[in-house]
């Protein structure tokens, strides 16, 4: 199957550029997904320092799946053990710290991870981002445990002064790891299109045409309802 290439483009005037880098603001990338495992976590995806009048965030769905014996607790950060690439629709049969393989009898619109060793682990998915596959979520996974995820085509964006490198377990609003400065989020939907263009004003916030693609979210909101979508709850 081939893989689609998704874009959000963010258009920052120069003097917005110039008051993001006086304070020292990072742009920030969480992807969504669907599980309903309450203990499911976001991770930072995206962490950049640079930005210019227009800044590119550019990603394939080409997935996988990992493996962690880190713990799933907030500003964390996953190391991931061992890794496979996997297609939506496969599940993953992990029997050792090594992985296993991997078979094509999973839920249709998930990646599934199976844990069939009695070793309790996190898992999570993947996704390329500029070439590299870089952590999305992550949740415990027991012995003899199945943990399904599904990716969906949505992305918020954030800048905020709190370093946190990728990886990172989010939790919480966005105090991602102390105090700091920090920005209203946009959530940007792409379901129905692969491209989309946003603007950032340091003062005004997002604008994005007031399209039903996106929304604006308050800088001292919760990430986590956004972000892990309880698929019984819709």
């Amino acid at each position: 199957m081939a893989s689609t290439t998704y874009q959000v483009n963010i258009g920052i005037s120069e003097a917005t550029l110039t008051a993001l880098a006086n304070s020292g603001f990072y742009l920030y990338g969480f992807k969504a997904v669907s599980s309903s495992d309450q203990a499911a976590r976001p991770l930072v995806w995206l962490q950049t320092p640079n930005c210019a009048q227009t800044t590119i965030v550019a990603w394939s769905n080409e997935f996988e799946a990992f493996i962690s014996d880190s713990t799933v607790n907030s500003n964390d950060e996953i190391i991931v053990g061992t890794s496979v690439a996997i297609l939506l629709g496969q599940t993953w049969q992990v029997e050792s710290s090594a992985g296993g393989p991997v078979f094509a009898d999973g839920s249709q619109a998930g990646i599934s991870i199976l844990n069939q060793t009695s070793q309790p682990l996190a898992c999570g998915i993947s996704e390329k981002l500029n070439g590299s596959a870089l952590q999305v979520c992550a949740s415990p996974l027991n012995g003899n445990g199945l943990s399904v995820i599904v990716p969906l085509d949505k992305l918020i964006l954030l800048f905020s002064t709190i370093s946190v490198p990728a990886g990172s377990v989010i939790d919480g609003a966005f105090s991602l790891s102390g105090p700091g400065a920090y920005t209203s989020a946009i959530l940007v939907d792409l379901t129905d299109d692969a491209y989309r263009s946003v603007n950032f004003d340091i003062n005004e916030g997002w604008n994005w045409g007031g399209y039903a693609w996106a929304r604006q979210i308050s800088s001292n909101s919760s990430v986590v309802p956004y972000l892990i979508h309880n698929p019984s709850s819709h």
